[in-house]
Protein backbone atom coordinates (compact mmCIF):
# COMPACT_ATOMS: atom_id res chain seq x y z
CA UNK A 1 0.00 0.00 0.00
CA UNK A 2 1.32 3.45 -0.88
CA UNK A 3 1.97 5.97 1.89
CA UNK A 4 -0.98 8.21 0.96
CA UNK A 5 -3.32 5.20 0.79
CA UNK A 6 -2.15 4.18 4.23
CA UNK A 7 -2.71 7.70 5.58
CA UNK A 8 -6.21 7.87 4.08
CA UNK A 9 -7.00 4.45 5.57
CA UNK A 10 -5.83 5.65 9.00
CA UNK A 11 -7.85 8.87 8.68
CA UNK A 12 -10.99 6.89 7.89
CA UNK A 13 -10.35 4.34 10.65
CA UNK A 14 -9.81 7.03 13.26
CA UNK A 15 -12.31 9.70 12.25
CA UNK A 16 -14.59 9.05 9.29
CA UNK A 17 -16.24 5.64 9.70
CA UNK A 18 -19.98 6.23 9.47
CA UNK A 19 -19.70 9.50 7.53
CA UNK A 20 -21.18 10.10 4.08
CA UNK A 21 -18.60 9.41 1.37
CA UNK A 22 -19.21 12.83 -0.19
CA UNK A 23 -18.30 14.54 3.10
CA UNK A 24 -15.19 12.39 3.53
CA UNK A 25 -14.04 13.09 -0.03
CA UNK A 26 -14.60 16.82 0.45
CA UNK A 27 -12.53 16.92 3.64
CA UNK A 28 -9.74 14.63 2.43
CA UNK A 29 -9.51 16.40 -0.95
CA UNK A 30 -8.15 19.45 0.84
CA UNK A 31 -5.22 17.43 2.10
CA UNK A 32 -4.64 14.78 -0.59
CA UNK A 33 -5.89 16.60 -3.73
CA UNK A 34 -7.81 14.77 -6.44
CA UNK A 35 -5.73 11.57 -6.25
CA UNK A 36 -7.61 10.86 -3.01
CA UNK A 37 -10.47 9.30 -5.01
CA UNK A 38 -8.03 6.84 -6.58
CA UNK A 39 -6.63 5.92 -3.17
CA UNK A 40 -10.13 5.40 -1.76
CA UNK A 41 -10.85 3.12 -4.73
CA UNK A 42 -7.75 1.07 -3.89
CA UNK A 43 -8.94 0.72 -0.28
CA UNK A 44 -12.32 -0.52 -1.55
CA UNK A 45 -10.61 -3.00 -3.91
CA UNK A 46 -8.56 -4.33 -0.99
CA UNK A 47 -11.77 -4.67 1.07
CA UNK A 48 -10.48 -2.35 3.79
CA UNK A 49 -13.46 -0.02 3.42
CA UNK A 50 -16.86 -0.22 1.78
CA UNK A 51 -19.80 2.05 1.01
CA UNK A 52 -23.32 1.26 2.13
CA UNK A 53 -26.30 1.61 -0.20
CA UNK A 54 -26.87 5.14 1.12
CA UNK A 55 -23.26 6.28 0.59
CA UNK A 56 -21.88 5.86 4.10
CA UNK A 57 -18.24 4.81 4.60
CA UNK A 58 -17.94 1.62 6.60
CA UNK A 59 -15.30 -0.89 7.64
CA UNK A 60 -15.24 -3.97 9.81
CA UNK A 61 -14.67 -3.22 13.50
CA UNK A 62 -11.50 -5.37 13.60
CA UNK A 63 -10.02 -3.49 10.64
CA UNK A 64 -10.88 -0.21 12.35
CA UNK A 65 -9.17 -1.39 15.56
CA UNK A 66 -6.09 -2.37 13.56
CA UNK A 67 -5.97 1.08 11.95
CA UNK A 68 -6.30 2.81 15.31
CA UNK A 69 -3.48 0.70 16.79
CA UNK A 70 -1.23 1.56 13.85
CA UNK A 71 -2.03 5.24 14.35
CA UNK A 72 -1.29 4.99 18.09
CA UNK A 73 2.06 3.31 17.41
CA UNK A 74 3.06 5.94 14.86
CA UNK A 75 1.94 8.75 17.16
CA UNK A 76 3.99 7.40 20.04
CA UNK A 77 7.11 7.62 17.84
CA UNK A 78 6.51 11.35 17.28
CA UNK A 79 4.74 12.80 20.34
CA UNK A 80 2.70 15.92 19.69
CA UNK A 81 2.21 15.23 16.00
Amino acid sequence: MEEEEKNIFLDIACYFKGWKVTEVEHILCGHYDDCMKHHIGVLVEKSLIEFSWDGVVNMHDLIQDMGRRIDEQESSKEPGK
